[in-house]
């Protein structure tokens, strides 16, 4: 079916139809709307294709005409009479789809008005007597007061009527026909679809206080129309609505149009990027016309719509309100940008309709292409203010939308985007606004988030910070911000301009001289009452020169709250750097102990110190600084060895982490500020390197970069395949190492990272920096407040691929992100084996012992080994000795495939312990013991089959029941590995004792014991029981075999 563009009116009583070509009709229903002209076919080529090759296309569908469209390679092709059917458009399309040369081709669709049926009859047609309620109730007679139009409109639409008494001199001319490139844009009939151009022209441009008819949004100042007529009551096909299209885009700046209103739509795929009307519509977007395109009129939702369905930045889509500011039950939605007064009527003579200019008098109607010009022509009122952007425009017309008025529970929403458009208000935002741009707060007047996202406010960490301040059409002189005290006092930081005492890095960036000035205001201000959390309330206000323009203010409060580290040991970084001027002491504050307020901090950095190795060859180690356990020691943040971060360089250094041990939970109270828009670069040296985030924000590891000294860069992912890094990079949480591997993992703010650095020589360290890590700013405060504090967890895959979970615990203290076992995915070392960092000090620890890239064997916090029969790791759990027993874990065994067998044994003892029928060890270590081993071993079992019970015999113990502990002796021969339990069964089946709980038993013969008593500890009366022996192998197969046992008393 060839589609065309329509008026999308929900009922025509008369289709008109062309001589020379037919319209195609949906759904072959007598009376639906033309989808497409049969007969006519747009070609869009690919860039730069010859005319001859655009004949040769044309040639292969027989077509006998080709009509250039304005839009560069586009064309429509006429077809012959014999093809102009639906089966004959169609196969045509068909034909050239495949070809190479062909970049889009399609039916000429014909796309329908947004209006409702045609009801309109004349009416009172004056402003006064309430008929035009929808200008009200978009707040039009506060905005005439600002501004009344001097910026120009384009509407696209069915025709234009210059000798109406409200239009007559509002139109730019000659104008334009699109159809076939004449100037001849007046109205094919006198019926309200093919008036339908006369009447969105008029809410736009229809002369306003000038005694007679109707009032316009821009119609009281010098605001004029350029018409182009793109169809009729038929509807608009895609090649007209593309030259239409492309012909605002060649007059836009001579004829200073500032938007386009499209009151029409049709079905079709608005992300379809080889449709000629999506890069004619995009076009308009790109150059900063704003398009504003009706929602549409189905009462259904228009994501399959175009143009409404488009997502361009330039583009409104706009769904219609009756006069109570709710949904009209014909509107659209779905996709939705703002709503606007459409009407709601019942008949043609309701006043609840719009009235509008139709056929040289005025009438009422309704739709979502009355909605659209209401937009429009708010657009054009805020573009007519000197230095207003299209986006500036856009975002004024979608903030200072009216949400409450329509009832909305989120915003943006799909019935009415951001609201109900108002038009004094979004002048406003360009006309005397002054707004809070950082610190992100809450708004006090509407009680949201400041930030553009909408993300909730992060608190601000520093004593010290940023403010700044948006301000539009309001002279700098006429500024005051002040901070809003709890005592109902308020304490000034700008007034009129000036800024107070205490106020630093004072600027102000923009225009603040011209009539229209658009400037940014930049100031540090100091709290130097240090409190754990404090709400701060700035507000800014400006008086405007006009004084018809009330006086614009913000007020926002936001939370003061600096960072706090707990009590004990903490692996930390700073993202704030303090200048020396910033710090109330003149100076840079080099010792955390200046900062915190605990006299006994202990700051632990990481470097590099030159040593001899083995072989008395020069080499480097990695080091602590000071060395643990030391009295007196340093807290310093510059300590020789430790690098600084090279961009830019700052106290503290940023990049950087640190172990910080206090006594207390203490708060960091620095008057530092963020770096938060440049690229950080850390340098690396060989082995070990502790890093750390220097944004507010979390950064994914998986998007820094690796620069070499010769410049080469890598990202994180490459630069661990060249084997430059490991793909691990580790946090300290609750007292032990846990890590990520790309691409997961994340640099967190206030908290330090390991990643580790290959060396060219595992037996002779470096001692130059050899790699340079460059963190990016890129991130968001909702990435870290949204993310969990557990490392991804490395996941069981199947027999060749399981991870088993090792966690040591002694007290309170846990090391519990450990893993062994194998992977036939992956068997780079580098990728399967993740070293443990250096510890500084733990209570406990577990390692597996690998032999590393030197001659030592090193702790690993993950080992998997490539798939085999037989796996053995080395475990080696050290621990301080305080008296307490150690348990080694394994939680996640269940996991394991099957057929795995996994035995753990003590080295020490010699005891060995099935790890499928125990979840735990625990041992108490001997005095002055700090460390032991372990040995795990994984074995691949059969599975297959049920085991085979056989020689099931009970035999009684000590029958002289009187004289002591008494029971039943039970034995058995079992053929496989499996987990067995007994019960004992009364004559009912109810179990009434228990010999053994489900335990594993290996191959061969086993015994059990039973006490003769039951569940709740008594001994059973005299009577015949059944003893039930149930064996599950790991496969899962059961077995159960039951003998009698009679009982006498």
């Amino acid at each position: 079916m060839v589609k065309k563009f329509g008026l999308l009116i929900p009922v025509l009583a008369l289709l008109l139809l062309t001589s020379n070509a037919v319209r195609s009709r949906a759904d072959g229903l007598p009376g639906a709307q033309a989808a497409f002209v049969d007969g006519q076919v747009v070609l869009y080529c690919q860039p730069g294709t010859s005319q001859n090759d655009v004949n040769a296309l044309a040639a292969k569908v027989n077509a006998q005409q080709v009509i250039p469209l304005l839009l560069k390679d586009c064309y429509e092709l006429i077809l012959p009479a014999s093809s102009a059917t639906d089966a004959g458009t169609l196969n045509a399309v068909a034909t050239l789809k495949g070809d190479p040369r062909v970049r889009w081709v399609g039916p000429n669709k014909i796309f329908h008005l947004m209006a409702s049926p045609p009801t309109a009859t004349p009416n009172d047609p004056y402003y006064t007597n309430g008929d035009q309620w929808p200008l009200p109730q978009i707040n039009m007679p506060a905005a005439w007061a600002i501004e009344k139009g001097t910026a120009n409109v384009a509407d696209i639409d069915t025709g234009f009527d210059n000798t109406h008494p409200d239009l007559a001199g509002q139109y730019i001319l000659p104008g334009y026909n699109s159809v076939d490139g004449s100037t001849n844009n007046t109205p094919s009939g006198t019926d309200a679809a093919n008036q339908h151009g006369v009447s969105t022209s008029s809410i736009m441009v229809a002369i306003t206080n000038n005694a007679i008819g109707m009032a316009s949004i821009c119609g009281w100042g010098t605001t004029k129309c350029l018409g182009i007529k793109a169809g009729d009551a038929n509807g608009f096909t895609e090649a007209a609505l593309v030259n239409a299209s492309q012909y605002v885009l060649n007059v836009a700046q001579q004829d200073n149009i500032v938007v386009v209103n499209e009151s029409l739509g049709a079905p079709g795929d608005p992300t379809d990027t080889s449709d000629p009307y999506y890069q004619a519509t995009k076009a308009l977007s790109d150059a900063g016309i704003i398009v504003v395109v009706a929602a549409g009129n189905d009462s259904s939702d228009n994501h399959q719509t175009t143009p409404a369905g488009f997502t361009f930045p330039n583009l409104l889509t706009v769904s219609a309100l009756n006069r109570n500011s709710q949904l009209a039950f014909y509107s659209s939605f779905g996709k939705v940008d703002i709503s606007a007064p459409g009407g709601e009527q019942t008949s043609a003579t309701d006043p609840n309709g719009f009235l509008v200019a139709v056929n040289g008098s005025y009438g009422f109607e309704q739709g979502t292409s009355m909605a659209a010009p209401v937009v429009s022509g708010v657009i054009a009122l805020l573009r007519s203010i000197p230095a207003v952007t299209p986006t500036a425009a856009i975002q004024a017309i979608e903030q200072s939308a009216n949400h409450v008025i329509t009832g909305q529970q989120q915003v943006p929403d799909p019935k009415y985007g951001y609201g109900e458009v108002d038009a004094y208000q979004a002048l406003l935002r360009v006309i005397g606004h002054v707004e809070v741009d950082s610190p992100i707060g809450i708004d006090n007047a509407t009680g949201l988030s400041t930030d553009p996202s909408g993300n909730p406010p992060p608190p601000v960490e520093t004593l010290k910070p940023t403010f700044t301040f948006g301000v539009r059409n309001i002279p700098l002189s006429n500024i005051n911000i002040v901070i809003m005290n709890p005592d109902g006092t308020t304490t000034p930081l700008v007034t009129n301009g000036t800024p107070a005492a205490g106020v630093t890095n004072f600027s102000v960036s923009g225009d603040t001289t011209s009539s229209y000035p658009v400037y940014s205001i930049s100031f540090r201000y100091a709290f130097n009452t240090v409190l754990a959390s404090s709400q701060i309330t700035v507000q800014i206000t400006g008086t405007p020169t006009n004084p018809n323009i009330p006086t614009p203010q913000q007020t926002v409060t936001f939370n003061l709250q600096p960072h706090r580290f707990p009590a004990g040991l903490s692996l930390i970084s700073i993202p704030i750097y303090e200048s020396a001027t910033d710090s109330p002491s003149g100076s840079f504050r080099n010792d955390i102990r200046q900062i915190l307020s605990d006299p006994t901090a202990v700051l632990y950095s990481w470097g590099i110190q030159p040593t001899l190795n083995s072989a008395g060859q020069a080499t480097a180690q990695g080091v602590y600084t000071p060395t643990p356990g030391t009295v007196g020691a340093s807290a310093s943040f510059t300590v020789s060895g430790i690098p600084a971060s090279s961009t830019p360089a700052t106290n503290p250094p940023l990049g950087l982490g640190f172990f910080l041990k206090t006594t207390a939970s203490d708060i960091y109270r620095t008057y530092g500020n963020y770096i938060a828009s440049q690229f950080v670069n850390i340098p690396l040296h060989e082995g070990w390197n502790l890093v750390g985030d220097p944004f507010p924000f979390a950064v994914s590891f998986n998007i820094c970069s690796f620069q070499t000294p010769g410049g080469n860069l890598y990202s994180a992912q490459q630069a661990a395949d060249a084997h430059l890094i490991l793909p691990f990079i580790y946090r300290y949480v609750g007292g032990s190492y846990q890590f990520d591997t790309l691409p997961q993992g994340l640099l967190r703010p206030w908290e330090g990272s390991w990643i580790y650095v290959i060396p060219a020589n595992p037996n002779s360290l470096s001692t130059n920096y050899v790699l340079t890590l460059v963190v990016p700013p890129t991130g968001s405060i909702s990435d870290t407040l949204g993310r969990s504090t557990t490392a991804n967890t490395p996941s069981a895959g199947g027999p060749n691929n399981w991870r088993l979970q090792l966690v040591a615990t002694s007290g309170s203290a846990v090391d519990g992100h450990n893993y062994i076992g194998v992977s036939a995915q992956q068997t780079d070392p580098s990728f399967t084996r993740a070293p443990k960092p250096p510890q500084l000090m733990n209570d406990i620890s577990l390692s597996i012992l690998e032999q590393g890239r030197g001659v030592q064997k090193e702790p690993y916090a993950m080992s998997l080994h490539a798939p085999a029969a037989t796996q053995t790791w080395q475990v080696l759990v050290q621990f301080a000795n305080k008296g307490t027993p150690v348990t080694v874990s394994w939680p996640n065994v269940a996991q394991i495939p099957h057929n795995i067998k996994l035995v753990l044994t003590d080295q020490t003892t010699g005891q060995q312990i099935d790890m499928r029928t125990r979840s735990a060890y625990q041992f108490m270590p001997a005095a002055q013991e700090t460390a032991r081993q372990f040995q795990i071993t994984a074995s691949t079992v059969s599975t297959s089959g049920r085991a085979l019970i056989t020689d099931l015999f009970v035999d009684p113990v000590n029958s002289n029941r009187a004289a002591g502990a008494a029971g039943f002796d039970i034995r058995y021969n079992i053929s496989r590995d499996a987990n067995v339990d007994i019960e004992i069964l009364a004559s009912n089946g109810r179990v009434i004792g228990r010999a053994q709980p489900s335990r594993a038993v290996t191959a061969g013969t086993n015994r059990a014991f039973w006490n003769g008593r039951d569940l709740a500890g008594n001994p059973v009366p005299t009577g015949v029981y059944m003893v039930q022996l149930r064996a599950v192998t790991a496969s899962g197969d059961v077995t159960r075999q039951t003998v009698p046992l009679t009982i006498t008393r």
